[in-house]
């Protein structure tokens, strides 16, 4: 019998071919921010309004 609360409120994880280049607005998803963890610190990666990328600790 499969468990239906499994996963609820959990965004789906999507596979990606990293030997392609990964489309910003998958990354950043309609928020225009995404998280980065990388070696115990945590950066934002955001598109500005003049479609920038910036990447601030």
């Amino acid at each position: 019998m499969k468990d239906e609360s499994a996963g609820q409120g959990k965004h789906p994880v999507e596979a990606f071919d990293l030997r392609n280049p990964l489309p910003v607005d998958r990354l950043l998803s309609h928020l225009g921010y995404v998280h980065i963890a990388f070696k115990g610190q945590i950066y934002t990666l955001r598109q500005t309004r003049n479609d920038k990328l910036i990447l601030t600790k």
